[in-house]
């Protein structure tokens, strides 16, 4: 993939704040004194998209995981979404779901899974090398796979899940995951989007050069884009789940809106019935052919 250096510029599309991946000879003052002018927009097509950390862990750990899973697939059936990513849907808990999910081939329970509308291709997955503490009884990795829309480019997605736990030690082995996760992202020159349960936050001093590593990649954080980070993870408030994304193939990704998703368990609202201890993130992404006069 030629990953290109993102820069979030303020513009009338939409009405909102947008990232425009460009060149890196191209400053993010000379986007910004004159955007209409560098960038046009044809061919655009919204995709929307849900990240949700199932929490399919054993009762033992995780309660009542059969009637969470049952709630999971009860609210993904309501929504009308072109993918949803999943991470901790272990090998124990996919038989509890009647929801269509596709996994790697060879996903070692990695707990990594999607359910898409759209045809997928080529879908694959690595399993990082480094995990430490509890998280080395599993297989925390990253999986991909191809969505294949009826209009517009396909774009590529990749659900990743990285090493749990605050402090230094674990720190560095979620250091270690994002450079084969940017590596693996690397392969194809595809518009990307990456979604998953990233484990860091910018309130943790030791999670600050991970967060710098993906913008350094020319990653954009969406809820950074469109100023709207929002904690994901009830018990301390923490934005661990988080949704990027990545210009590749001549098209750039547009970030319109993203919003966390609150539990109620009140059936008379479309909100989820709780079944995680993760709130899911929803996100409306447009697929955007650039073409950058005089660049």
């Amino acid at each position: 993939m030629n990953i290109l250096r993102a820069m979030t510029v303020m513009t009338a599309w939409s009405g909102s704040t947008v990232a425009v991946a460009a060149d890196s000879a191209v400053t993010a003052l000379d986007v910004r004194q004159d955007v209409d002018a560098q960038v046009s927009f044809e061919g655009s097509e919204p995709l929307e998209l849900v990240s949700a950390n199932a929490w399919g862990l054993p009762d033992l750990i995780a309660p009542h995981r059969a009637e969470r899973m049952r709630k999971l697939a009860a609210w993904v059936d309501t929504l009308d979404v072109d993918v949803v990513g999943l991470q901790e849907m272990w090998t124990g808990a996919v038989p509890l779901t009647p929801l269509r999910l596709t996994r790697a081939e060879h996903s070692w329970d990695d707990g990594l899974a999607l359910h898409s509308r759209h045809h997928v291709e080529n879908v694959d997955g690595r399993a990082y090398h480094d995990a430490r503490g509890w998280d080395a009884l599993k297989h925390k990795g990253v999986m991909r796979a191809e969505l294949v829309r009826d209009s517009g480019p396909s774009v590529w997605l990749y659900i990743t899940h990285l090493q749990a736990g605050h402090g230094k030690a674990n720190a560095a082995v979620r250091e270690l995951q994002v450079e084969e996760l940017l590596a693996f992202v690397a392969e194809q020159d595809a518009p990307s989007i990456l979604l998953g349960d990233f484990n860091a936050d910018a309130q943790d001093a030791e999670d600050q050069p991970l967060l710098d590593r993906l913008a350094a990649a020319g990653l954009v954080d969406v809820a950074s884009a469109l100023e709207h980070p929002e904690g994901t993870y009830p018990g301390d408030g923490r934005r661990y789940d988080r949704i990027f994304l990545s210009a590749g193939g001549g098209w750039d990704l547009v970030p319109e809106h993203i919003e966390v998703i609150r539990y109620d368990d009140d059936p008379a609202t479309p909100a989820p019935a709780f079944f995680s201890d993760h709130q899911p993130l929803r996100a409306t992404i447009r697929v955007v052919k650039a073409h950058r006069a005089g660049l």
